[in-house]
């Protein structure tokens, strides 16, 4: 697999993705209260796109450069990737629920209360539907994997190391000797 350009790894990490997608989101907010900001939220949710396009790249990458790594003879593994916790971001999403109930009494924070709803079940009941009705675990469990596939076994026959000594000629001998 070919490395991602500098700038694609630049614009992928996801210190630039989370901003970019932050920046979106808020303006597309910002859009309910002024239309007039509305290019400048598309711009910003196009930009938003091409930093996932260019994580998804970069994740790839990543990955695919782990498994190469760990085939060089178990010298040295590659890293197990970090697993992520879900429980800070759940605890601070169900605080931060919490903290709207409590004010729903103004409109800023039914507003926010409304969004933080939105924002939580649409991802979720799209990913309960696509794991419903999306991919089953068949065809994802059949996806080649590049790594593996190049080097699935040889194509020649291999003679073990015995059998290539006893097959040298004898100037061979006489150099590995001295």
């Amino acid at each position: 697999m070919r490395k991602p350009s500098d700038t694609s790894l630049l614009i992928g990490h996801p210190i630039v993705v989370l901003p970019v997608t932050l920046s979106a989101i808020w303006m597309l907010y910002e859009c309910l209260y002024q239309f007039s900001l509305l290019p400048i939220a598309l711009g910003l949710g196009f930009a938003g796109y091409l930093c996932g396009k260019a994580n998804a790249r970069r994740e790839a990458y990543r990955r695919w450069k782990r498994q190469w790594d760990a085939m060089d003879d178990g010298k040295a593994t590659a890293p197990s990737p970090r697993r992520h916790r879900k429980w800070p971001g759940i605890i601070a999403l169900v605080v931060l629920l919490a903290y709207f109930v409590a004010h729903a009494s103004d409109p800023v924070y039914r507003v926010a209360l409304v969004w933080l709803v939105i924002s939580v079940a649409a991802p979720g009941g799209a990913a309960l539907i696509w794991k419903r009705w999306g991919r089953s675990g068949a065809k994802s469990s059949n996806r080649i994997d590049p790594v593996q596939s190049c080097i699935r076994s040889p194509m020649l026959p291999i003679t073990d190391l015995k059998r290539a000594y006893r097959a040298l000629p004898d100037y061979c001998w006489q150099v590995l000797r001295r």
